[in-house]
């Protein structure tokens, strides 16, 4: 397992021991006799140096592994991640859990127990589902047993991602019924601006009309008043020559 991470290896080898299992012997004992075949190196020593008796069960060996192998820094992070949990606004309890549930997965040697897990949930969960808890356990979520509360958790947890998705599907449903009405919309609006920029240019032609029959009617009108005058002009002189 040089260089193999060892989440990833236990994982490997778990897999593989649930696809053969010897009759008259546990599933435990089965895994602790041919754990040591998958070490090498470093993990082969380690192995071989535990005092005798010291581990007895599948579960100690992984606990005991990964606290040798699984860098320190990283289970550090983990443990903080497991022990100061926190809901985020917006985030459902379903992706809550989920995650928390991922942390936990992440480091399975992090040492907390069952107890102290429900406890840390229950206590990072949102006020509005710490309320739920309790009202489903006759006001007191914390008062049951780690078995119940857990059940508990998961049924809520699987409601509100039912409902999650519904609401999604709502939101996404809503949306695209928005984007259609403003396609709409937009169409109408570019339909009735070409309306309105045709009756424009109509009106400025008319009015081009208008002024300019209007000055020929001015222009004309004062040609009259310019000849009726000169033409009065001459007549007088012509009388007085005669």
């Amino acid at each position: 397992m040089k260089d193999e991470d060892p989440l990833k290896h236990l994982d490997k080898f778990d897999r593989i021991c649930s696809l053969q299992q010897l009759n008259g012997v546990s599933e435990d004992g089965f895994k602790l006799r041919l754990f040591p075949f998958s070490l090498e190196d470093k993990a082969l020593t380690w192995e071989a140096s535990l005092p005798a008796g010291s581990v007895t069960t599948w579960a100690q060996c992984k606990q005991s592994f990964l606290a040798k192998f699984f860098p320190t820094s990283r289970t550090a992070q983990l443990r903080n991640d497991i022990s100061g949990f926190t809901q985020m606004n917006g985030e459902s309890f379903c992706e809550a859990y989920e995650r928390f549930k991922g942390y936990q997965m992440q480091c399975p040697h992090h040492g907390f127990s069952e107890e102290n897990l429900l406890s840390t949930l229950y206590r990072g969960a949102l006020p509005k589902y710490r309320m739920h808890l309790d009202s489903a356990s006759n006001g007191y979520f914390m008062g049951k047993d780690v078995d119940a509360g857990l059940i508990l958790v998961e049924n809520i947890a699987t409601s509100d991602g039912n409902y999650g998705e519904d609401c999604n599907r709502a939101e996404r449903s809503s949306a695209a019924q928005e984007e259609k009405h403003k396609k709409e919309l937009k169409t109408l609006n570019d339909k009735l601006d070409k309306i309105l920029s045709g009756q424009k240019k109509k009106v400025h032609f008319l009015n081009s009309e208008e002024i300019v029959i209007q000055d020929k009617e001015k222009t004309q009108e004062r040609e009259l008043n310019y000849v009726g005058n000169q033409g009065g002009l001459i007549t007088l002189n012509y009388a007085a020559m005669i």
